[in-house]
């Protein structure tokens, strides 16, 4: 039998989250002389990314916190700015410049996400994803100082949130495969998961070939998600969204298992200097 308690508080939340990202967000920033009818629209991002961050933080350990900024890495890359990173605050040095920018080395890292709101062509798709995937590639190239197997540099979660994907999920899906064909991004960078208010949940398992038009994700590759309601996910998986909430809980519940017990590593900070480039 469910927890009534329990069950009540959770939707109380997503209802106040759906409601403020729909329309108190519009509300505030609201302005009939403009062509999309949003004031400030740099303003209006932050606003939703603030509500999001909150969301995160119902399901992600206290130990975790959630930041914006730029990752870096000790070869000298760094990343766009991202709209989440979700961070190891207990071994993640404070990096920023006079404009209160902060730069987190993706040693301590556990998360990124970007936060968009409606998303209408495959361009849209690429330009979010191409960030999370950027992310990613950085922490597979760190300096050769660094032992991996030491101090367990993980390729951090990645996902996007937007408000709706106006196309189908069938165009979804193959939008996703071709652009990281187009793109030779290797499975280990792909997003893990893709979550909307108004279009639901997308997730995938590449435990099998996948056909998607003309392109095909071969076996054995990384599943985002693959456990589902204790099923195992053959292909791609798409969650309605509900109007209670339903496809969020389960990207919530995607967050609790994720991060349960993922931590970020100590950065080996002489490796970042230039005395020992």
């Amino acid at each position: 039998m469910p927890n009534q308690i329990f069950t009540r508080l959770l939707k109380d939340k997503i209802e106040h989250f759906v409601s403020s990202y729909l329309e108190l967000s519009r509300d505030v920033f609201f302005d009939p002389t403009k062509k999309n009818k949003i004031a400030h629209p740099g303003e209006f991002g932050t606003y939703r990314e603030g509500l999001v961050k909150e969301f995160l933080q119902l399901f992600i350990p206290e130990r975790l916190q959630v930041g914006s900024g730029f990752a870096i890495n000790a070869t000298e890359q760094v990343s766009p700015q991202m709209d989440i990173i979700l961070y190891d605050s207990a071994v993640t040095p404070k990096f920023e410049n006079s404009a209160h920018q902060r730069f987190f080395p993706i040693e301590s890292i556990c998360g990124v996400g970007e936060v968009k709101s409606v998303l209408r062509t495959k361009n849209d798709l690429r330009d979010a994803l191409e960030r999370l995937w950027l992310v990613k590639r950085m922490a597979i190239n760190v300096h050769q100082r660094v032992n991996q197997e030491r101090t367990k540099v993980k390729i951090p979660f990645s996902f996007l949130f937007c408000e709706e994907i106006t196309a189908t999920p069938d165009e979804v899906n193959r939008w996703f495969v071709e652009i990281y064909a187009e793109h030779d991004v290797i499975k280990e960078h792909w997003h893990n998961v893709i979550a909307t208010i108004n279009s639901g949940l997308f997730k995938y398992s590449t435990m099998q070939d996948i056909s998607v038009g003309s392109s095909v994700i071969p076996k054995n590759g990384i599943a985002a998600r693959p456990v589902s309601y204790g099923g195992i996910l053959n292909g791609n998986f798409h969650l309605p969204s509900k109007e209670n909430g339903t496809h969020l809980i389960s990207f919530g519940h995607d967050l609790v298992i994720e991060f349960a017990n993922r931590t970020g590593s100590a950065p080996d900070l002489i490796s970042y200097t230039d005395e020992y480039k």
